[in-house]
C-alpha cells in the first residue's frame, strides 16, 4: 500500500508507504533474484465481518503452494486463532508459534511425502479455518501520528473494517504473490471493497454478500468495509468507482473526470493501466493509502479541493510502480522514488515549477537526513521524516538525473521495458538497472552504485573564479569545483551569461576537487553551476533559509513555554501537539540553560519579549525584510500587530548558524490555537506564517544564498 504525496498536507505526505507487503511478514530472502518469484498462490477466501462484535470469521482455501523440505509456513496476525487446517479433505496438525521479530503467529505444516502420496501433494489444497477479534477505530485513530499515519494492524467497529494485508487477516505465505477470490459477508448496510474486479453484490436477509476477484498476482489483499454510497463510470475500458460515506455526486464527477485525464496522459508514456478498475474510497481513518486498483482517503482529506489535481495522480501511478511491479523490501524500496518522480515532480514540471519542486526536495533532505548515513537502497518504509527525505526526495531526484543522462525518449522506453519484464513480480533496483542498460545500450552500473548504494550525498562548492582577456578578444574563464571527501561522477550544467547571450555547457566532475577552463568569445556577466537544480547534492546551510523543517528535523530541541502559568497554559496545547508529532521535549523558559550546547537542537519559543525571556536572548531577525518592534511584526513590507494576529517565524541561532529556532508570537482563542497546532506540521517547508485576524493565512520563506553563482560585475 503506497503513500499519497503532495506538498501541502503533511498528514498524507508522511503517511503509510507500503501495507500490501511490509516487513511485518517479511524475512530476508535468500538471493536478490528472488528464486521463488514465479511461484504464486491462489487464495479462495470466504469471510464474515461482525461490526458489532468486531469479529472476523473465515476460511481460506490455498493451492499452488510449494514445500521447503516438506514444511510449509504461513503467517497470521497475533489476534487470529486458527481453528483447524485441512489438506486434501483431511485435517492435519498445525504448529502455531509466535514470530520472533514481529507481532504475528507462524503456522508450520508438515507435508512430508511419507504422509501424503505424490499425487495428493501435487493437487492438494490447504483449507484454513480461523477467526479473530480486532480493536476498534477509536484506538487506531488515536495512534495515528500526524505526519506518519502508519497503521499495519486491522480494526473493526461500528464504522466498518480496515484490514490491510499486514494485519494478517488471512494466512500469508512469505515472499509469494497470489491471486484472490474473496467473498465477504457483512451487515446489509455495509459494502466491501478490495483489489480486483467487483463480481457480485447481493442482499441476503440482514446480510450483504460481496465478491471480489483478482486474477492477476498481487503481493497482498486489503479489505475495506463501510456504509458506502457507490457511484460508477468508465473510461478506456476501465471501470471507475467512488465509494463515499455519504452521497456526493458532484464530487464523484470531479474524481471521475480527473482520473480520466490521468489515464489519457499516462497512456502516452507508461504501459497500459494494469487493472480493470480504479476506485476512490473514503475512510473513517485520517489516512491516505494506495492499493492495487484503488486509493483509500480519509474523510478529512477526500474533499480538499486540491487533492484531485495533486495526490490522486500519485496514487494512480502507484498502480504501475509498487502495486503491479512489486518491491522486494529487503533490497530497498524504489517504488516511492519512481512514483514521486513520474507523478508529483512531473506535474510540477509541466506547470513550470520543476526547479522549485527540486529545491524543496534538497531543503527537506538537508533538514531531515543530511547528517544520516542512509543510502537509497537501505530505504524500506516511511515511518519518519528522515526516511521520507531519503526515499522520496533523494529517490525522485535520482530518477531525474537518470532521465537527464539518457534523454526523455530512452528514459520512458526503459521504464516501459522494466515494467514489461517485471510486472506482477517482486523487483529490486538491479532490475531497473538491467532494463535501462538493455534499452540504452550503455553501462550504468556506476550510476546505480553511487546513487543507490553510497550513503549520503555529494556537496558542491564554487571557488577560485578567475577571468582573463581583453575587450573585443577572447576571454578565458577558470574556476574550481569541490565536491567533498568522496568523488562522485557528476554531470553538471554550467551556464555563463555574457554581454552577447548565453553559453551553456555540460561538464564532468569526477574528482574531489577539479579545475575547469572555458574560452568565451564575449565578456561574461555571471557564472552559474547547475542553474536548473538538476543535480542532487547536500545544500550548505547558507544556501537554505531558516525553515520550520530545520527545527523539526532534530528531536533534540525544546518547546519553551513562558514562565507565567496563566500564559503557559494557553500555549501548552500547541506545544504538546507538536511534541507528539516530532519528539522534542516541552519545557519552561526557566529550565533552559543559559547557553545551549552545540549538540542540542533548536528552541521553539512561545511568546514574544513581553512574556518569554528566551525570546530576547535568542531572537535573531532572519533577514533585513523581517523585524519586530513592540507589537508590530514586519515581513517583506507587510506589518502585523501580534496582539491581533499570530505569527510563527524561523530564525538562525546567533552563534551556531546551522541551528534553527522558531518563535510563535501572539495569542488567540483556544479553538484557533488548536487549529494552528494542526496546520503547522503541514507547512514545514515554510519559514514564516501569519495567521490573520478573522481568518486567512500568509506563508512563505526567505531566500538562501546562491553559492554556485558568481557575478563578474
Amino acid at each position: 500500500m503506497n503513500r499519497l504525496t503532495f506538498p501541502s498536507i503533511r498528514l498524507l505526505r508522511y503517511s503509510l508507504l507500503l501495507l500490501t507487503f511490509s516487513a511485518f511478514f517479511s524475512a530476508p530472502h535468500p538471493a536478490i533474484s528472488h528464486p521463488l518469484k514465479d511461484i504464486s498462490l491462489a487464495h479462495e477466501i470466504v469471510v464474515s465481518v461482525d461490526t458489532t462484535e468486531r469479529l472476523l470469521i473465515g476460511t481460506d482455501t490455498v493451492c499452488c503452494f510449494d514445500a521447503d523440505d516438506g514444511e510449509v509456513t504461513f503467517a497470521v496476525g497475533s489476534n487470529i486463532s486458527v481453528d483447524k487446517v485441512r489438506f486434501s479433505g483431511r485435517e492435519i496438525e498445525a504448529k502455531i508459534s509466535d514470530a520472533a521479530l514481529y507481532d504475528a503467529k507462524i503456522i508450520t505444516l508438515n507435508l512430508l511425502p511419507e504422509n501424503f502420496t505424490d499425487e495428493v501433494l501435487g493437487k492438494g489444497a490447504l483449507v484454513f479455518t480461523y477467526r479473530g477479534r480486532f480493536p476498534g477505530f477509536e484506538g487506531a485513530t488515536a495512534e495515528i501520528k500526524r505526519g506518519i499515519s502508519f497503521i499495519n494492524t486491522g480494526v473493526i467497529g461500528e464504522e466498518g473494517a480496515f484490514l490491510p494485508s499486514t494485519s494478517g487477516w488471512y494466512p500469508v505465505r512469505e515472499g509469494r504473490t497470489a491471486t484472490f477470490d474473496v467473498t465477504v459477508t457483512t451487515p446489509s448496510a455495509f459494502n466491501a471493497v478490495m483489489e480486483g474486479e467487483w463480481v457480485s453484490s447481493s442482499r441476503e436477509g440482514s446480510r450483504r454478500v460481496n465478491r471480489w476477484v483478482s486474477r492477476k498476482n498481487l503481493d497482498g489483499a486489503n479489505l475495506i468495509v463501510s456504509r458506502f454510497v457507490v457511484e460508477e463510470d468508465s473510461h478506456r475500458g476501465i471501470k471507475l468507482y467512488t465509494f463515499f460515506l455519504k452521497e456526493d455526486k458532484p464530487l464523484s464527477k470531479v474524481y471521475f473526470d480527473k482520473v480520466k485525464e490521468y489515464l489519457d496522459f499516462y497512456a502516452d508514456i507508461l504501459p497500459p493501466y494494469p487493472y480493470k478498475k480504479f476506485a476512490v474510497v473514503e475512510s473513517h481513518l485520517p489516512t491516505g493509502y494506495g492499493m492495487p486498483s484503488y486509493t483509500l482517503l480519509g474523510s478529512n482529506i477526500i474533499r480538499l479541493p486540491f487533492i484531485p489535481d495533486t495526490s490522486l495522480g500519485h496514487e494512480l501511478v502507484h498502480n504501475w510502480w509498487g502495486n503491479s511491479v512489486f518491491i522486494d523490501p529487503v533490497y530497498g524500496n524504489w517504488a516511492e522514488a519512481l512514483t514521486t518522480y513520474t507523478a508529483d515532480h512531473l506535474y510540477q514540471e509541466r506547470a513550470g515549477e520543476g526547479a522549485g519542486y527540486r529545491r524543496q526536495s534538497l531543503e527537506s533532505y538537508r533538514n531531515y537526513a543530511g547528517s544520516l548515513p542512509v543510502s537509497l537502497k537501505e530505504f524500506r518504509f516511511e515511518t519518519s521524516m528522515w526516511a521520507r527525505a531519503v526515499g522520496y526526495n533523494k529517490g525522485s531526484y535520482v530518477f531525474h538525473m537518470l532521465r537527464k543522462l539518457v534523454g526523455d525518449e530512452l528514459f520512458y522506453a526503459s521504464l516501459r521495458r522494466f515494467y514489461d519484464d517485471n510486472k506482477f513480480t517482486f523487483t529490486t533496483s538491479e532490475d531497473i538497472e538491467k532494463a535501462f542498460e538493455a534499452e540504452t545500450g550503455r553501462k550504468l552500473d556506476w550510476f546505480f552504485y553511487q546513487w543507490f548504494v553510497i550513503r549520503g550525498a555529494p556537496s558542491l562548492s564554487l571557488s577560485d573564479v578567475a577571468l582573463t582577456g581583453e575587450k573585443g578578444g577572447e576571454y578565458h574563464l577558470s574556476f574550481l569545483l569541490d565536491q567533498g571527501d568522496e568523488a562522485y561522477i557528476l554531470k553538471i550544467t554550467m551556464l555563463v551569461r555574457t554581454v552577447d547571450g548565453e553559453v551553456r555547457k555540460e561538464i564532468d566532475l569526477v574528482k574531489e576537487r577539479q579545475r575547469f577552463d572555458i574560452t568565451l568569445s564575449s565578456k561574461p556577466k555571471t557564472l552559474e553551476i547547475d542553474p536548473g537544480l538538476d543535480l542532487f547534492r547536500l545544500l550548505s546551510y547558507r544556501e537554505t533559509p531558516p525553515l520550520f523543517g530545520s527545527f523539526f528535523g532534530s528531536e533534540k530541541g525544546y518547546y519553551v513555554l513562558p514562565p507565567s502559568a496563566e500564559v503557559s497554559d494557553k500555549y501548552a496545547p500547541v506545544a504538546l501537539s507538536l511534541s507528539r508529532d516530532y519528539g522534542q521535549r516541552v519545557t519552561n523558559a526557566g529550565d533552559v540553560p543559559e547557553g545551549l550546547s552545540s549538540g542540542s537542537g533548536g528552541l521553539f519559543i512561545f511568546g514574544g519579549p513581553d512574556v518569554n525571556p528566551l525570546f530576547e536572548r535568542y531572537w535573531n531577525a532572519p533577514s533585513k525584510d523581517v523585524s519586530l518592534e513592540g507589537n508590530l511584526f514586519t515581513i517583506k513590507g507587510e506589518v502585523f500587530d501580534i496582539t491581533r494576529n499570530v505569527v510563527v517565524v524561523a530564525f538562525r541561532d546567533r552563534k551556531d548558524t546551522e541551528k534553527t529556532h522558531v518563535a510563535l508570537l501572539g495569542m488567540t482563542d483556544e479553538a484557533t490555537m488548536n487549529s494552528i497546532a494542526r496546520r503547522i506540521p503541514h507547512l514545514t517547508s515554510k519559514g514564516y506564517l501569519v495567521f490573520k485576524e478573522g481568518g486567512g493565512l500568509l506563508h512563505g520563506s526567505l531566500v538562501g544564498e546562491e553559492l554556485l553563482r558568481f557575478d563578474f560585475d
